[in-house]
C-alpha cells in the first residue's frame, strides 16, 4: 500500500513546497481574520442621537427670566440658545430649576445635556460634573444692610450670615471659618440667591454672600443693601455637563474659541451687564432737582400725552422721571430704550418709528399704559387700576395676572393694591413663583416702581414748575384726578 505523504514530511523532505504550502496557511489565516473582523463603531453621546437639546437652567434674571412682554430673556439663556441652534443646528430645551443644588443634582444624575444656570468652575466639582469654557468672571461680594459697620472679615463674626447650599460661596466660608473660629454661617438649602438677598433687605438676616453680577442686576430692587466686602480671587462662570457629554464640551469649547472674540458676543455681555446708572438714580433731592432744570423743556408734550391718553400731567411725568429721568436719549442693560423706555415689540406694536424720539416715546408710552389700564376690570377702584397698569408696565401684564392669582390663594383682595403689594416680593421667591404660570418675576422691582412714581408724583403737587392756568387744570379728566396717598 503506497504510503501517503504528511503535511509534516512534505514540509521536511521539499523546502520549496513547504514554503510554499505556509504561505497558503498564512494567506489563508489572514483572510478569515479580516473576514471574521467587524470594526466597533465608537459609543454615542446621548445628544447626537435627538433633535432636542435639554439645558438647565435657573430661573433668575442673569440667567433665565420672561420679560414684561412675555419674552425668554437671560444672558447665560441667549449664549446656550446661540450654541445649541446654530453650533449643533439642534432644538433648545430648556427645563427650569429653581436652586443651584437643584442643577447640580440633576447634572450628576444626567438629566440634562448641559447646564447654563450661573455655575462657578470649583475643583470640587470637577469630581461630578464637567465644565465648558469660561464666559464670565465674577467676584464673591458680602452683601449687608447699609448700617450694619462691616468693613473686614471678621466683622461677620457673630452676624447671621445665610448662603444657598452647595454653592461656591459655602465653600468660601468654610475656608474662611476654619481661619476664623468664630465664624458661623447658615446654609440655605430650599433657596436661590435671591430669595436671600430679598430677607437681608427685610431685615430677617444680616448679610449673605452672592456673585457681583447678580448684586448689580438686582442693586435697585434692594436700595438698602451695600456691598460692603469681597472675598477672594475673581472666580469663572461657565456651562456644565454629565461626564459622559465630554464629546458636547470639545464642540462647546471650538464654538467659543470663535464665538467669544465676535461684537455679537460683545454686545450680549453689554446688554446685561454694562450698568452706567449712579445709585442716587432714585434720590429725592435729585428729582427735585430736575423738576426745576429738565420738566419744563417736555411739558407741552406731557401735556399732549395726558390729553391723548387721560391721564393726569402728573402721574405722566412722574412715570416717564422713573422710566428715563427725562432723558430721551436713556439705554437701558436690557434694551429698553427712549422718553418712556419701552422694549422694542412694544413700540413696534404701538407704530413708533424712532424710540429715541421724545414726542414718539411719551405718547406711545402713554397710550400703552391707557392699553393697560383698559385691559383691566372696570370694577376696580380708579386708583388701585391706575396702579395695576403701571405694575404691568414695568413687569408684563401675564406676571400681574399670576400676582392676582397668587392674591386669591394667599387669601387677600386681588382686586386692590393693598392686596397686590404685600404678594409682589413673593414672585421673586421660589415658593411662589413655581407654582405660577409665567414663574419668576422681579416683584419687588415693580413694587418700588410703583412706589417712587407716586412719592415723584407727590412732590408735583407742590413743586410743578409752573402754575397750570385754567385752561390746563379743564384738561385733568375727572377719573384722573391725581389723589394723595
Amino acid at each position: 500500500m503506497a504510503k501517503s505523504n504528511s503535511f509534516f514530511q512534505i514540509l521536511t523532505k521539499k523546502p520549496w513546497t513547504a514554503a510554499l504550502a505556509i504561505g497558503i496557511v498564512l494567506a489563508a489565516s489572514y483572510m478569515g481574520m479580516i473576514t471574521s473582523y467587524q470594526p466597533t463603531s465608537p459609543t454615542k453621546e446621548p445628544w447626537q442621537t435627538s433633535e432636542e437639546i435639554v439645558v438647565l437652567t435657573r430661573n433668575a434674571p442673569s440667567i433665565f427670566y420672561y420679560d414684561k412682554d412675555g419674552i425668554r430673556r437671560g444672558f447665560e439663556y441667549e449664549l446656550a440658545s446661540i450654541f445649541v441652534k446654530e453650533h449643533l443646528g439642534r432644538r433648545p430645551k430648556f427645563r427650569v430649576l429653581h436652586s443651584t443644588s437643584e442643577v447640580l443634582d440633576a447634572l450628576t444624575r444626567k438629566e440634562g445635556d448641559f447646564a447654563a444656570a450661573g455655575l462657578t468652575k470649583l475643583i470640587s466639582r470637577e469630581s461630578k460634573i464637567l465644565f465648558g469654557p469660561s464666559y464670565a468672571s465674577v467676584e464673591q461680594q458680602v452683601i449687608c444692610r447699609e448700617k450694619m459697620g462691616i468693613k473686614r472679615v471678621e466683622d461677620l463674626i457673630g452676624k447671621e450670615v445665610v448662603v444657598v447650599s452647595q454653592s461656591s460661596y459655602a465653600e468660601q466660608l468654610s475656608r474662611l471659618s476654619k481661619k476664623l473660629p468664630g465664624l458661623d454661617f447658615k446654609i440655605a438649602s430650599h433657596k436661590n440667591t435671591e430669595d436671600i438677598l430679598s430677607e437681608v433687605f427685610l431685615g430677617k438676616i444680616d448679610c449673605t454672600i452672592t456673585d457681583s453680577h447678580i448684586f448689580e442686576l438686582l442693586r435697585s430692587d434692594y436700595p438698602d443693601l451695600k456691598r460692603v466686602l469681597t472675598l477672594g480671587q475673581s472666580g469663572f462662570l461657565a456651562f456644565a455637563a454629565p461626564k459622559d457629554r465630554s464629546g458636547l464640551i470639545k464642540e462647546m469649547n471650538q464654538w467659543f474659541e470663535s464665538f467669544s472674540k465676535t461684537s455679537r458676543f460683545q454686545g450680549l455681555k453689554d446688554q446685561y451687564f454694562s450698568h452706567t446708572e449712579s445709585f442716587d438714580y432714585y434720590d429725592i433731592m435729585v428729582f427735585r432737582k430736575r423738576v426745576k432744570q429738565r420738566l419744563p423743556r417736555y411739558l407741552p408734550l406731557i401735556k399732549e400725552a395726558s390729553l391723548a391718553s387721560g391721564f393726569s400731567k402728573r402721574l405722566l411725568a412722574a412715570v416717564s422721571y422713573q422710566e428715563s429721568h427725562w432723558n430721551p436719549k436713556s439705554k437701558s442693560p436690557t434694551g429698553v430704550r427712549g422718553f418712556m423706555m419701552l422694549t422694542l415689540p412694544t413700540a413696534q406694536s404701538l407704530g413708533v418709528k424712532n424710540r429715541l424720539n421724545a414726542k414718539e416715546s411719551m405718547l406711545a408710552g402713554a397710550k400703552f399704559l391707557r392699553q393697560l389700564y383698559e385691559r383691566l376690570p372696570d370694577y376696580l377702584n380708579h386708583e388701585d387700576r391706575v396702579h395695576f397698569a403701571l405694575t404691568a408696565y414695568n413687569m408684563g401684564y401675564s406676571h400681574l395676572t399670576d400676582a392676582r392669582k397668587l392674591c386669591i390663594s394667599l387669601g387677600y383682595n386681588p382686586n386692590t393694591w393693598l392686596g397686590l403689594q404685600k404678594v409682589l416680593p413673593l414672585l421673586s421667591k421660589k415658593k411662589y413663583y413655581q407654582k405660577l404660570r409665567f414663574g419668576f418675576a422681579r416683584g419687588y422691582e415693580a413694587l418700588s416702581y410703583v412706589q417712587r412714581i407716586k412719592s415723584y408724583r407727590s412732590i408735583l403737587e407742590n413743586h410743578w414748575p409752573t402754575p397750570p392756568t385754567a385752561e390746563e387744570m379743564a384738561l385733568e379728566p375727572p377719573t384722573a384726578q391725581d389723589s394723595s396717598h
